[in-house]
């Protein structure tokens, strides 16, 4: 049975942090006509206003602050020995910076979006000019299935781009790579995904000597 990774402690978190922060601006109207059917006093009315912008305020810090340390995460691998066992080790997050770290470097928009929620299962959005393609990352130990290659037909069709690509450390079964031939759609297992990332590496070395010999 093909066994998924399991996010750290505090994943969740991470993903919240923005929902949260918005949920806490939502609050404030609601929070003003409570305390004014309530007829509350209006110094009330200023400190609950004070108190939910400043939660919200926290909560959107703590979430950038958080997907800083995943992107430098995944810097720091660039720099570091590039295996198949290093990139398993990689936390969910850390190695969706990851893959959108190579596609930047190929010149790609990489927005990192995160999957399972209201963006119908894409984690990354790549943009280059008009072209537009979708990023699903799955980093699992066992090799994917064919659900996930059928539904990405789906999300091409419903986010109108041109191509929907599938990335997993652990590959993908013999039916994966039956059922995407003549499809939009490109499986990328963690054998070429350490080939992206190699290429990627090299380019913002030499983009980096370039630099500093300007300079």
């Amino acid at each position: 049975m093909t066994r998924r990774w399991k996010p750290r402690r505090g994943a969740s978190a991470r993903r919240s942090g923005v929902p949260v922060a918005l949920a806490m601006t939502l609050a404030l109207p609601l929070a003003v006509v409570w305390i004014k059917r309530a007829s509350l006093p209006d110094g009330a009315l200023w400190f609950v206003a004070l108190a939910v912008g400043a939660l919200g305020l926290v909560c959107a810090v703590v979430w950038v602050r958080r997907r800083n340390a995943h992107a430098r995460r995944a810097a720091l691998w660039m720099k570091r020995q590039q295996t198949l066992e290093s990139l398993r080790a990689l936390d969910w997050k850390a190695f969706e910076e990851l893959v959108a770290v190579a596609f930047r470097k190929q010149g790609w928009t990489a927005d990192v979006v995160g999957g399972g929620g209201a963006d119908g299962g894409v984690d990354i959005e790549l943009r280059r000019g008009p072209r537009k393609r979708l990023v699903q990352c799955k980093h699992w130990r066992g090799r994917v299935g064919i659900k996930p290659v059928r539904e990405m037909v789906g999300l091409i069709q419903h986010h109108h781009a041109e191509r929907g690509l599938l990335v997993a450390t652990g590959g993908f079964t013999s039916e994966c790579w039956h059922f995407v031939q003549g499809k939009q759609i490109d499986l990328i297992d963690g054998k070429r995904l350490l080939g992206l990332l190699g290429r990627a590496g090299a380019a913002g070395e030499k983009t980096e000597q370039e630099d500093r010999r300007a300079a």
